[in-house]
């Protein structure tokens, strides 16, 4: 006996003529494999029109229902998707895949608690590897590390050992984010192992081998030399220099240059900070701007850069030729990347030299490996002439001051007195990614609580505040003689006035070596915080070098960890001194050349100018 149809639903549905077949009656279910069937092949109009069709038959039919719903997010009607996934989600409480797919719906929506909740449920109804991966990035994209950590062990023991990549590249990232640095290299190698053709696992190996203590700046050049062994000198064979240079030659030696920056950080980003300021200030009657961007983040900081850059490229989703043929197309004289090895790089583009001369800047502070970069912008502080220049595939420029230049964050409070005048004690802090806190850093901090009194040190980064992470890190200074109490973890805050609103309570900051910190060093001094840094031997290690030699505070420098100790206690034990230098602290950056964004701006149009003379002297010699 045939199950009896609900009311409003119907078993068949009535198909118009379809893939060489005429209009014709169809089991419903057929019928949803045909609309699939155009969904898959992109004709979504079809598809759309197939799925609407059997859901006028059967309102309730699970699978055309939630495919629709896919084909509604995938075309911009996002919302109304969500909706008819959720309904079937909840009609067919018992079907992992349908729980599974919702979550990553919510994934691209960024919308991790609801992506997290659907993965749990899935996994609750059948636990595969998959299942424990998905709930892995959820966890990672909500700083929940202890629990990602678990998860992508577990999916990393569960997958065959040739389908790892992705749950060890994940493990090594949640490992990298709890100050794991070395056991977070040994799974980015064994990622990088399984996948070779990956040049983003390989990038992310040498990202994280830069947190390492004590490197051998030779052996991490080598590193980086691999790189461009495996993923330039094959797309360079198929090099268009010869014609480019023709290409140039016959081009109006009076036009603007025309200079092209790539980005993800088009947006509320770090990078942001120091590009921002540089793009709005251009001399754009020599200087013609384009801006490569290729992030879906479209936030207030995207509307400002766009608005000042006449020429916008949205790249999301092309591949890496296609992006140097349009460069080319554009005909970009200089071309600067802005990530190097860090986040989300493009940096194959950049082996497909689709430009005559290209610059490394910013993003990334060490060299990229490609023999098709030509330069990387510096200044003497952090790159002192004779020290680095072995350890870099680039030609190093420096700019005359500072090798970046920071406009203060708008949402910035005034800077508050000295919170130890009230507070009766010291308290250090630093608002670092917690990766850069080695135990080599965190055991020198310890010290310096030692020896302050009652001093307390704060640790402040996205995810610090999870129960897991504090107790992780004050168990670390307890093992060194501290007391729990004196270690404070705060996490990100609901703004960046909140956020900046945080140095009020922090008298003395201290920087991370060898990776030092720059946006938070910056944000420390305009909040009138003074910061400690150790003075390294390469760019990463010397950051905090540039910032307090530009800003005529020497003496904060140390040269080794003993010093650096020492300056920390000895700034804690003058209160007055300390109370003097926080007064005036905001009036010295705005004075200095790390505020100066017009007079920064110029010195790196004249670099680039230099740079462009040096190619057509080459060409036009014929070299």
């Amino acid at each position: 006996m045939r199950p009896e149809v609900p009311k409003g639903r119907n078993p068949v549905v009535h198909f118009p003529p379809v893939l060489g077949q005429p209009a014709r009656t169809l089991p419903i279910a057929e019928a949803t494999k045909i609309a699939q069937h155009f969904h898959a092949s992109k004709d979504l109009q079809m598809a759309a029109e197939l799925f609407r069709l059997i859901l006028n038959a059967d309102a309730e039919f699970d699978e055309a229902r939630f495919y629709y719903g896919i084909l509604l997010h995938e075309t911009g009607q996002s919302d109304a998707g969500v909706e008819l996934m959720q309904q079937t989600c909840a009609h067919n409480t018992t079907n992992a895949h349908y729980h599974m797919r919702l979550g990553l719906v919510f994934d691209e929506r960024h919308d991790g608690p609801r992506s997290l909740a659907c993965f749990r449920a899935a996994h609750a109804i059948e636990p595969t590897a998959g299942s424990w991966y998905n709930m892995g990035v959820s966890l990672l994209n909500l700083n929940m590390l202890e629990e990602a950590e678990e998860c992508f062990r577990k999916a990393t023991k569960l997958y065959p050992p040739n389908q790892t990549t992705s749950s060890l590249n994940n493990l090594a990232s949640v490992l990298y984010k709890q100050g794991k640095v070395v056991e977070a290299l040994v799974n980015y190698k064994a990622a990088h192992e399984l996948t070779p053709q990956d040049a983003l696992i390989h990038s992310n190996y040498l990202f994280i081998s830069n947190f390492v203590p004590h490197p051998d700046p030779m052996a991490l050049f080598n590193e980086h030399k691999k790189f461009s062994e495996k993923y330039e000198t094959s797309i360079r064979k198929n090099n268009h220099d010869a014609e480019m240079a023709v290409s140039v030659l016959q081009r109006d030696p009076n036009r603007r240059l025309r200079i092209g920056y790539l980005s993800p950080d088009f947006r509320q980003h770090s990078v942001a900070h120091f590009i921002e300021p540089v793009l709005a200030e251009h001399d754009q009657s020599k200087f013609e701007l384009f801006a490569y961007y290729y992030h879906v983040a479209d936030d207030v900081t995207t509307k400002r850069i766009r608005a000042v850059v006449p020429h916008w490229r949205n790249i999301v989703g092309q591949s890496d030729a296609q992006i140097a043929a349009k460069v080319r197309e554009d005909e970009i004289d200089i071309f600067v990347d802005l990530a190097g090895h860090a986040g989300l790089n493009r940096l194959q583009v950049f082996a497909h030299k689709p430009a005559p001369v290209q610059v490394t800047w910013l993003g990334y502070p060490n060299t990229t490996g490609l023999t098709g970069m030509d330069y990387r912008i510096t200044d003497a502080f952090a790159d002192p002439p004779g020290m680095t220049e072995a350890f870099h595939s680039e030609t190093l420029v420096r700019m005359p001051e500072c090798f970046s230049c920071f406009k203060a964050p708008l949402q910035s409070p005034d800077v508050a007195p000295l919170p130890a005048l009230s507070s009766g004690h010291v308290t250090f802090g630093s608002f670092n990614m917690f990766s850069k806190m080695t135990a080599y850093v965190l055991a020198t901090w310890a010290h310096i609580l030692l020896r302050v009194p009652n001093s307390q040190l704060v640790i402040k980064y996205q995810g610090m505040d999870s129960a897991y992470m504090r107790e992780l890190i004050q168990n670390i200074f307890v093992g060194h003689g501290v007391e729990k109490e004196r270690v404070n973890t705060l996490g990100r805050d609901a703004s960046h006035g909140e956020h900046m609103a945080r140095y009020h309570t922090i008298d003395i900051g201290l920087d991370p070596f060898p990776y030092n910190g720059t946006t938070t060093t910056c944000d420390a001094l305009w909040m009138g915080v003074p910061v400690v840094v150790l003075a390294g031997n390469t760019h990463v290690s010397r950051v905090g070098v540039s910032q307090m030699s530009n800003l005529g505070l020497q003496e904060m420098i140390a040269q080794n960890t003993n010093e650096y100790v020492d300056i920390a206690a000895a700034l804690a034990n003058d209160l007055p001194r300390l109370a003097a230098l926080r007064g005036g602290l905001r009036q010295r950056m705005a004075a200095s050349p790390l505020n100066n964004v017009p007079r920064f701006t110029r010195f790196l149009e004249t670099a680039y100018q230099d740079m462009w003379t040096r190619y057509i002297e080459k060409i036009s010699a014929g070299v």
